[in-house]
């Protein structure tokens, strides 16, 4: 209801080091039984873009924050003061963490991104739409890959692409056709499929593709993301196109 009323949801996934996906839930987090519209938020290492011990994990994650290692107001039996314990109302912890650290961290993205929206396009970028943008313009998750916690959200990317386009995507981003991410082994070539392997959503699309994002290092374990803007015969920017591919060992 309050989704459907233009109310961003950020939801935190819990901790407990379960899998939503497991019969147990009767298809509670099953996007194709019911999908409330909320983002989703599990738990990341502060070190890198995995699962911690504790994340629930499944396929209705959408996105990840840092679980661990966040500064945060209010020491307390569970944290202590370790940064500053001036009493009651003046203590600091740094270990402040769990979905209630990642969804907090979330909760500030999307914030920021929605400020940047509403200067920029003046009107808000509808909930459903701004799931989609956090998840395509997220730094992918880098390991423990069977364990999903969706992508790291980057602001940076986010942002870019609200100033570009209008907040409901009228200029919508797709990816490429076949597998998304695309895995290849350390070691072995990859041949960047282009413009032939675009979906065919617009006859007035050009072959003119401009190739950003990062280098796809093959004889290097990680996720990269390569983004291609398409333009139209005018020359105007008409898809953008992003695309992981995952190296792996």
């Amino acid at each position: 209801a309050a989704v459907d009323s233009g109310v961003i949801v950020i939801e935190a996934a819990g901790n407990g080091t379960v899998d939503l996906d497991h019969p147990t839930y009767g298809g509670k987090f099953d996007r194709s039984v019911r999908d409330s519209g909320a983002i989703l938020v599990s738990t990341g290492s502060s070190s890198g873009r995995y699962p911690l011990q504790w994340s629930n994990v499944g396929s209705r994650i959408d996105v990840h924050g840092w679980g661990e290692n966040v500064a945060a107001l209010g020491g307390s039996v569970f944290y202590g003061a370790d940064l500053h314990d001036g009493g009651e109302n003046a203590s600091y912890t740094a270990l402040f963490g769990g979905t209630s650290a990642a969804s907090s961290m979330v909760s500030g993205v999307v914030a920021s991104i929605q400020g940047v929206a509403l200067e920029r396009w003046g009107r808000p970028i509808p909930p459903r739409t701004m799931r989609e943008l956090l998840v395509r313009t997220g730094t992918p998750q880098s390991a423990d890959l069977e364990r999903n916690v969706g992508p790291l959200p980057n602001l940076e990317a986010a942002i870019n692409l609200v100033l570009d386009h209008f907040p409901d995507f009228v200029i919508p981003v797709i990816t490429l056709l076949g597998d998304n991410p695309e895995r290849i082994a350390v070691g072995e070539s990859w041949n960047d499929p282009g413009a032939n392997a675009l979906d065919d959503v617009d006859g007035d699309i050009s072959s003119q593709i401009s190739v950003g994002g990062d280098f796809v290092d093959t004889s290097t374990v990680g996720a990269y993301v390569v983004t291609y803007d398409v333009t139209d015969q005018a020359g105007n920017p008409a898809i953008q196109v992003m695309r992981t591919v995952e190296v792996y060992d």
